[in-house]
């Protein structure tokens, strides 16, 4: 088998590497996971025992080394005893390794991944290939950086988790919730008297919660009827927003990365218009205003345009299914990729 090491800076990041790692051995690989004992300024998302046996679950062959972040330069070290690193974002999170010959492999976390791009001044990337969602995510960050590595747009490991999801009835409304200072109160008040009106038409409606973001409902009444889903359930196969999705006649939000679960697994998707400017966060600022073709693919249909519609809504299985993402593993066309890039 060949050894591959794995970058993990925090139990969130195997929603992007959890499948591609379990995939690992039958493509012949053995994973060394290099895991950070703790992630300075983020404790909350420190792994633990029980996410390390989900994690490996089903591999015979893997290594695990716990490191220290702090100390970085032992890091480097034992990551340079391979050829290679494979991280979320790497080209972003992994420029320690800036210096290093070692083949940088990255895989791109969605928006996240152009968000750190424009935060980047410099222009800088330190991967040597890169894997993307799609041509658009691919051609985006072509324009906002001096990228000169390889680029695919064959997929991201996360879409294997969609083989994970059971068949579910449509029984729930999910509200992904946004920063709640990001909107105004005129517009909080519409989205309560929104959902007020979806419950009132017999609509069970859940609320997940951004992480150490709680929503406040002003309404009682509604405060009382949702569902409340705290952000930092800590399941990956298939992660609790996916769950969520599966089980949704239809999903609200504003300008989240549910979206594109929403899109790719045909559940429609409205969107709150975010309107407190001066309290949008650089992340919220890029998907208003850079990213048009986002826009338009995943967040053009408007809440409050629809909301006579949507008190009335059933769900309805598409004519055709275009869920191609069931057909393959994208974890293991990565591998076939990183394998002949070495």
């Amino acid at each position: 088998m060949i050894e591959v090491p794995i970058l993990i800076l925090g139990h969130s990041f195997l929603k992007m590497l959890g499948c591609l790692i379990r995939a690992s051995n039958k493509n012949n690989i053995k994973p060394v996971l290099f895991i950070a004992s703790t992630r300075p300024g983020k404790e909350y998302d420190n792994m633990d025992e029980s996410i390390f046996k989900e994690l490996t679950k089903g591999l015979s062959n893997y290594k695990v080394a716990i490191y220290n972040p702090n100390n970085i330069p032992a890091l480097i070290k034992e990551v340079k005893k391979y050829n290679c690193i494979v991280g979320q974002d790497l080209y972003y999170h992994g420029k320690i390794f800036n210096s290093e010959t070692i083949k940088k492999i990255s895989i791109s976390a969605y928006f996240d991944t152009l968000h750190h791009a424009v935060a980047n001044k410099n222009r800088m990337t330190y991967s040597d290939l890169m894997f993307f969602p799609d041509n658009h995510f691919k051609d985006k960050f072509g324009e906002l950086t001096n990228y000169t590595g390889v680029s695919c747009d064959i997929g991201v490991p996360v879409t294997d988790c969609y083989k994970m999801l059971e068949p579910e009835d449509k029984n729930i409304v999910t509200f992904f919730c946004p920063d709640q200072g990001f909107i105004t109160n005129n517009t909080n008040e519409k989205i309560e008297k929104c959902l007020l009106a979806l419950h009132e038409n017999k609509f069970n409606i859940v609320v997940k919660e951004r992480k150490n973001k709680p929503w406040y409902f002003k309404n009682k009444k509604l405060s009382s009827a949702v569902t409340i889903v705290k952000g930092d359930n800590k399941e990956y196969f298939p992660y609790e927003s996916l769950k969520l999705i599966n089980k949704s006649i239809f999903c609200i939000g504003g300008y989240t990365t549910a979206a594109v679960e929403c899109h790719n697994l045909e559940i429609p998707y409205y969107n709150i218009e975010l309107d407190k400017q001066q309290s949008f966060s650089q992340s919220i600022h890029c998907m208003k205003n850079k990213y048009s073709w986002a826009k338009e693919k995943y967040f053009s249909n408007n809440l409050f345009d629809h909301i006579e519609h949507l008190k009335q809504m059933k769900y309805t299985q598409p004519e055709q299914n275009k869920k191609h993402f069931l057909n393959s593993s994208v974890s293991n066309l990565i591998w076939e990729k990183i394998i002949e890039f070495l």
